[in-house]
C-alpha cells in the first residue's frame, strides 16, 4: 500500500496546506484533503524509504529548503543535566596519570579462594562470603587487592614477564560489624630484584600533586603481608588513605613469585573532589645558598619529627630541605644516629651575605636545640 495518511504536527514551519501539497507534487506524490488538519498522500512506488508522517515531513522540509528552518529547541522538550560523577572523574585522573607514567594497567576479578589469606598470612575473619560460588575459587570477594596484585605477577613470571609496573583501579570488599563494606581502591606495583621503593612513592606523590594535597607518611607494621621494615602508611591531614611497602619474603615465597615486589595502596574516594590549582613562583634568578648539617639524632626518633622541624624552623628563604645521609656505625654513639639534611636557601632579591646565611642556621640550630634537644654531630 503506497498510501499514508498525514496529519500536520509541529516541524518549525507556517505552511498551508496548498503549498504542503504543491510541494510533494513535486515529488510526484498524490494528495488527497480529507479534512482542514489531515489529507492522504499516495507516494510512488519506488519511494520504499518511506514508513510514516516524520518521513512525509522530512519530505516536505527538504523541497521548502533546510536553510529556512529556524534553530531552536522544541518546545515542551526538557533535558536532563548531567550531575557530576566525582568518583568516576577521580578514577578517569588517576588511571590517566598512571598510564603517563609508564604503568600498563591490569583488571582482575574480584572473587578469589579463601584459602589466599592464608598466603598472605592472614586470617579469614570478616571476609565477604558468596553463598552460592561457582567453584571454590570464587567464593568470597578479595578483602585486599594485593592478593589480584600478587596472583597477576606469578602469571607473568610464568610467562618470563619480569620487571613490570602495574596498576589497578578496582575495590575491596570487608565485612565490619555486620556491614558490607566496599572500598575503591587504586594499587600498584613494581618487580625486579631490586625494586626502587622510592620509584612506588613517587608515583603515590604524583597522585598527590594531581590532588593538590600533600601525603605524610608513618610507620605501618600491621600488614602482615608487608615488610615491617620497609612499609608505611600513606597519611592526608592526619587520616590513613593508603599504604605502601615491600612484600613480605615469606609471601613471596608462597605466591612462587621470582621477584621482589613493592606495592602501593590509596583509598581515592578519600581524596578531595576539586580541580587541582598549583600556585606557581617565579624562579629567582640569583644564585641559591646550600647548606649540608649533620645532627646527632636519638635512635627512636623518626625521619619526619626531624624533618617538620627543620622546615618549621629554617625560615621564609628555605626552599628545599633533603635528606641525604642516615648512619650508625663508628664515631656515633650507641643509641644515637647521625641524619645529614641539604638546605636550599634562595630569595628573589639579591644573594645572601655570610652574615644572613649565618644568622638562618644559627636560629635553625637553636630551635632544634630547644625544642627537640637536636645538636650538630660535631658539636657533641
Amino acid at each position: 500500500n503506497s498510501s499514508l495518511f498525514i496529519g500536520f504536527f509541529p516541524i518549525g514551519l507556517n505552511l498551508s496546506m496548498k503549498q504542503m501539497s504543491e510541494l510533494l507534487n513535486r515529488l510526484q506524490f498524490d494528495i488527497k484533503a480529507i479534512d482542514d488538519d489531515k489529507f492522504e498522500c499516495i507516494y510512488p512506488k519506488y519511494r520504499n524509504d518511506l514508513f510514516g508522517e516524520q518521513d512525509i515531513a522530512e519530505e516536505i522540509i527538504r523541497m521548502y529548503g533546510f536553510d529556512k528552518v529556524a534553530v531552536k529547541l522544541m518546545e515542551n522538550v526538557h533535558f536532563n543535566v548531567q550531575v557530576p560523577n566525582n568518583l568516576y572523574n577521580s578514577r578517569e585522573k588517576i588511571s590517566n596519570l598512571l598510564t603517563n607514567l609508564g604503568l600498563y594497567e591490569m583488571i582482575c576479578l574480584n572473587l578469589e579462594n579463601k584459602n589466599i589469606q592464608t598466603q598472605l598470612l592472614c586470617d579469614q575473619s570478616n571476609l565477604v562470603v558468596i553463598k552460592n560460588p561457582l567453584s571454590a575459587d570464587y567464593e568470597v570477594l578479595r578483602k585486599t587487592c594485593v592478593s589480584s596484585i600478587l596472583n597477576t605477577v606469578k602469571y607473568n613470571n610464568a610467562h618470563s614477564n619480569k620487571n613490570l609496573k602495574l596498576y589497578e583501579v578496582g575495590k575491596e570488599y570487608e565485612l565490619i560489624s555486620g556491614n558490607y563494606v566496599e572500598k575503591d581502591v587504586v594499587s600498584m606495583c613494581l618487580t625486579g630484584k631490586k625494586p626502587n621503593f622510592f620509584e612506588v612513592k613517587n608515583w603515590c606523590e604524583s597522585i598527590a600533586y594531581a590532588f593538590n594535597v600533600k601525603f605524610d607518611y608513618e610507620v605501618c607494621d600491621d600488614k602482615p603481608y608487608l615488610n615491617s621494615y620497609k612499609s608505611a602508611y600513606i597519611l592526608l591531614d592526619g587520616k590513613k588513605v593508603g599504604y605502601i611497602g615491600e612484600i613480605h619474603p615469606r609471601v613471596v615465597k608462597n605466591f612462587d613469585l621470582l621477584e621482589n615486589v613493592i606495592v602501593a595502596v590509596l583509598y581515592f574516594a578519600d581524596l578531595p573532589i576539586i580541580e587541582s590549582v598549583h600556585e606557581v613562583k617565579q624562579f629567582s634568578k640569583y644564585q641559591p645558598v646550600i647548606r649540608d648539617l649533620t645532627f646527632l639524632v636519638p635512635d627512636d626518633m623518626n625521619y619526619k619529627t626531624l624533618y617538620d622541624e627543620i622546615v618549621l624552623s629554617s625560615g621564609k628563604n628555605c626552599v628545599s630541605v633533603n635528606l641525604i645521609d642516615i648512619y650508625k656505625g663508628e664515631n656515633v654513639a650507641n643509641g644515637y644516629k647521625s641524619m645529614t639534611f641539604e638546605l636550599v636557601y634562595e630569595k628573589q632579591e639579591g644573594t645572601f651575605t655570610d652574615e644572613e646565611m649565618q644568622n638562618n642556621v644559627n636560629k635553625l640550630l637553636n630551635a632544634l636545640k630547644y625544642k627537640k634537644n637536636i645538636r650538630l654531630k660535631d658539636e657533641v
